[in-house]
């Protein structure tokens, strides 16, 4: 009898505890993003048909993610003072859209059998353009921003092809995060990776790739920008240096750096097969990374 009785004790004070940890275990609910009734309204205005609603909440920008005629779309809204529309992203479905004429030939001329893996159009205040990813077997990732008249606006390759270290922006820590969001608002196509305790994030913003790294409590480490060089120029010192040290050598490739205490560009120069990294500043002097 006294053996029973233990037991069942026992097995009394297991339930409780179970149903303790069950209660703890419970994640809490996601709390609702405030949207300003400014926003709403001009959310309505622009989207009226828009169905799925949701918002997202990124520092001082919100984030509309809904359906409309069946596609997906993202409108951005920004509190610079007051709140403003800035961009609307439209997923295109590569099997039955139809690019622009101008766009179609540029592919076809510049990337010959590589495939549309997928399609935005993007709207903002000042410009219309299409964000397009290509693949083709064998050949790293292309990404191109192109006008509807066949501008290219940038391109970039995705040269990350090792996947082992990605990871899912739920696994990112809320510091991490918060950091992100302050500093860049407005990225797009954000990606994560860990390298033991450092995050690496890859997004896009303004049209440009960016790299960012952080410490796993949220401090900022650096953060890389791909220079487009069909649309943008270096500093005059800095092509002065070039000029004066490396005549005939032809610049590769180039970014911006910036780091809590400093800000250079890395510059790749190619002479026949030799090979080397500048590491420089603004005013056109060399310095240790």
């Amino acid at each position: 009898m006294r053996t029973r009785m233990i037991v069942t004790m026992m097995l009394t004070a297991l339930s409780i505890s179970l149903l303790s940890c069950s209660k703890n275990n419970t994640p809490n609910p996601v709390e609702p993003v405030v949207v300003p009734e400014e926003v709403i309204a001009d959310f309505t205005n622009r989207f009226p048909n828009a169905q799925d609603v949701s918002w997202e909440q990124m520092s001082n920008v919100l984030k509309a993610n809904f359906l409309l005629e069946n596609t997906s779309h993202s409108a951005w809204f920004q509190n610079s003072g007051s709140w403003n529309w800035i961009r609307t992203d439209v997923k295109l479905k590569k099997e039955t859209n139809r690019l622009p004429a101008a766009i179609t030939e540029y592919i076809n001329t510049n990337y010959p059998e590589w495939i549309i893996d997928d399609v935005d159009l993007i709207r903002t205040p000042s410009e219309i353009f299409y964000e397009i990813e290509l693949k083709k077997l064998g050949e790293y990732d292309v990404t191109i921003i192109i006008k509807e008249d066949g501008t290219l606006i940038n391109s970039f390759i995705d040269i990350d092809d090792d996947d082992d270290d990605d990871i899912n922006a739920s696994a990112v820590p809320q510091a991490v995060k918060e950091t992100f969001n302050t500093l860049y608002p407005t990225a797009v196509r954000v990606e994560w990776e860990k390298e033991h305790q450092i995050y690496e994030a890859e997004f896009v913003m303004d049209n440009t790739k960016y790299e960012s790294l952080f410490k796993e409590d949220g401090t900022w480490l650096k953060t890389t920008m791909e220079i487009n060089l069909r649309r943008s120029s270096l500093p005059d010192n800095i092509k002065n240096y070039i000029s004066a040290n490396y005549a005939g050598w032809r610049i590769d490739d180039a970014k911006f750096i910036k780091t809590p205490t400093a800000e250079y560009f890395e510059i790749e120069l190619e002479l026949g097969e030799m090979e080397t990294t500048l590491f420089i500043d603004e005013k056109g002097n060399l310095v240790k990374p």
